[in-house]
């Protein structure tokens, strides 16, 4: 877990307060900040070096194929996981490759995803419950499982329109109309 370097120390026996602190830093996998810090500088120093590199199909396909393969691995792999991921979003960002993953369907995802985020643990725990306690705990076929993830993405994208719709988009409203907007960022 967390950083190799945290990882030693922690076991060593001769570093206590430094165990503790480590352990502690162990927690927040602080490494993959320090990945998307450097993707960023990266694109941000090196434009148009990273579009060359993300308007490849086969890059692409690579990444999601490397990704897939080591999810399926332990914690031995995260750092790498890690690197692959920030290589995906590289993809993703540039405006100009064919293979970046905007949608009407995603658009809209991301107008309700500060519900997706806020309520998804709680459907999820509401989801488990009820599901367990009426299929039993000896299923986890591809039954229980489908129903289950099947039952928190459409519950969670459920409650999470319902949100914007009647919580989030009222306090806009009433934001806009009540108080005065200052504009950020340059004009």
């Amino acid at each position: 877990m967390g950083l190799p370097a945290f990882k030693l120390i922690a076991e060593s026996s001769e570093f206590a307060s430094v165990t503790a602190a480590a352990g502690f830093l162990a927690l927040f996998r602080i490494e993959f900040m320090a990945i998307g810090g450097a993707t960023a500088l990266l694109l941000y120093h090196h434009a148009e070096s990273v579009k060359r590199f993300t308007g490849s199909p086969i890059v692409y396909s690579a990444i999601v194929m490397f990704i897939g393969v080591l999810t399926t691995h332990g914690d031995e792999f995260s750092l790498l996981l890690g690197l692959l991921y920030a290589a995906l979003l590289l993809f993703t960002i540039d405006d100009t490759n064919p293979l970046v993953l905007r949608s009407r369907p995603l658009s809209e995802l991301g107008k309700i995803s500060y519900g997706l985020y806020m309520y998804h643990p709680l459907v999820m725990y509401g989801c488990f419950a009820f599901i367990h306690s009426h299929l039993g705990s000896h299923s986890r076929g591809l039954l229980y499982n489908g129903l289950v993830y099947g039952t928190v993405v459409l519950l969670s994208i459920g409650v999470s329109l319902l949100s914007h719709r009647f919580v989030e988009q009222p306090f806009l409203r009433l934001k806009n109309r009540q108080f005065t907007v200052i504009e950020s960022g340059a004009a």
